[in-house]
């Protein structure tokens, strides 16, 4: 998602993270902030996030090596993905495929930025079948997608305590 393509609060978002009108899923070559500090990782390594569920050397490439500013885009993930489970889950019960592919497809965006490659799999599933209007199929797939979310969301909540031990990793 990038400032140009959201309204209200997500525009502002995207503005205060500095996505205005890059592409995604932001790659470190093209989202350079002249401004940010740089900042190593230094204290988490990949033995304490598993890499199955989140990448972690993905995600810091993708923002630069900047740890604070993946702390940030991590807590907006984790505010906005119930949002968009539940817009998925509103969307199955009332056959809307249109929805299921367009809430899927911005979780799916997402969870590349941020080195989450299963769930962006689970995502792309629910993205898929939503465009091929194959909502029959959507249950087991909706289930997967949230168990993935859930074990994402545990380890972002991990990662994101762990910095806070260890501030400007």
């Amino acid at each position: 998602m990038y400032a140009p393509a959201c309204r209200g609060r997500d525009a502002y978002r995207c503005m205060r993270t500095g996505r205005l009108g890059m592409s995604k899923p932001q790659q470190r070559d093209i989202f350079q902030r002249p401004f940010r500090k740089e900042k190593k990782m230094t204290s988490i390594t990949n033995q304490t996030v598993s890499k199955k569920i989140f990448d972690i050397d993905e995600a810091m490439e993708r923002v630069g090596e900047d740890s604070d500013l993946l702390v940030e885009m991590i807590e907006i993930f984790l505010e906005d993905y119930p949002v968009r489970l539940a817009e998925i889950r509103a969307a199955l019960s009332t056959q809307d495929a249109k929805t299921v592919e367009r809430a899927s497809h911005s979780l799916k965006g997402a969870l590349a930025t941020l080195g989450a490659t299963s769930s962006r799999e689970a995502a792309y599933t629910m993205e898929k079948l939503g465009r091929e209007e194959r909502l029959s199929d959507a249950g087991k797939a909706m289930i997967i997608l949230s168990e993935e979310l859930n074990s994402l969301a545990a380890a972002f909540n991990d990662f994101i305590g762990r910095s806070r031990l260890s501030p400007g990793i």
